[in-house]
């Protein structure tokens, strides 16, 4: 017996199956009772999505299949009855099904180059529940001066608070920015032990993202490190995300894998205590909603990016 998989997404709940082939989501509650179709099976034959407390069946396009009570008594199932669940429009890619409630998407499934180039070395899926809006976790990606005092001791050092000079471009599709930092040559930046050859206590980093209004294409390079990013986010809520990262590191890069992965885990919670803190929990695209500082200019033309969306919050 094969189960479905069951997940919430902004409020609703959602069922996602392999249905002949092809992978399906639709809502999660049957219809007729309400049960949750999660706790329910594919049918033997793999076509359709079956109902635990009833056995209905529903097919990969939503409509009604079968209800073995009537099929025992000798009646057909109503012709034109139009029972349906509603689907919704999905696409597996690295690794994760991406799955659009509107009938009209509003931007397309991030790019990432990285996930198909022979010379990248593709991480495990790390997932994590946060108790904050997907805005305020896609925004905080593209905030180039929180490392001095969100990442003190790791990536960012507090006598070095200054912005970096950062390119914005953006179109319909995607938002994106590109700047360079001095970052403190500790081993979270470098990954190597350092020689009385390097004495700089700095080095510079590259960074660049592109990001859509629930997900963060990064890339980073230095002297030292070569890597890339994907971080995905499902809103259950306006108050609850789910993150998932998968990295992308040069395969020619001679580093431990292991302390990579356990390191950008370290600085993806030390974001996460300061997203989780704040209130509201969703990004308001309204700029007087909040303080703007001058050196907010990169987190602001996203603000501005998501509102010419007619996105209001996120």
């Amino acid at each position: 017996m094969q189960r479905v998989l069951g997940t919430v997404l902004l409020g609703e709940r959602i069922v996602v199956a392999r249905i002949g082939g092809q992978v399906v989501a639709m809502h999660g509650t049957c219809p007729h009772r309400g049960a949750a179709l999660e706790v329910g099976w594919l049918s033997p034959d793999g076509e359709a999505v079956t109902c635990r407390y009833h056995g209905f069946e529903w097919s990969a396009s939503g409509r009604i299949r079968r209800i073995p009570a009537l099929e025992v008594a000798g009646h057909a199932l109503p012709t034109g009855s139009g029972w349906c669940v509603q689907t919704y429009q999905c696409e597996v890619r690295y690794g994760l099904v991406w799955v659009c409630m509107d009938p009209s998407p509003r931007a397309p499934i991030m790019e990432l180059p990285e996930a198909v180039d022979q010379a990248y070395v593709a991480s495990p899926i790390f997932e994590s529940d946060w108790a904050a809006g997907v805005g305020r976790i896609i925004e905080a990606s593209l905030d180039t001066y929180h490392f001095a005092f969100t990442h003190w001791g790791s990536i960012g050092d507090p006598s070095r608070p200054e912005a970096p000079r950062t390119r914005v471009t953006s179109d319909d599709e995607v938002f994106s920015i590109e700047y360079d930092i001095e970052q403190p040559r500790t081993r979270s930046v470098t990954y190597r032990d350092e020689h009385a050859s390097e004495p700089d206590a700095y080095l510079r980093s590259h960074y660049r993202f592109s990001a859509l209004p629930n997900a963060i294409h990064m890339l980073k390079s230095n002297p030292a490190v070569r890597f890339g990013t994907l971080l995905a986010v499902k809103p259950v809520s306006a108050e609850r995300s789910v993150v998932y990262r998968r990295l992308y590191t040069a395969g020619d890069w001679p580093v431990d894998l292991s302390e990579f992965y356990a390191t950008q885990t370290r600085v993806n919670e030390e974001d996460r205590v300061v997203i989780e803190s704040q209130r509201p929990s969703e990004l308001v695209t309204d700029l007087d909603a909040e303080l703007q500082a001058y050196v907010d200019r990169p987190t602001v033309a996203f603000r501005r990016w998501l509102a010419a969306r007619g996105i209001r919050a996120l």
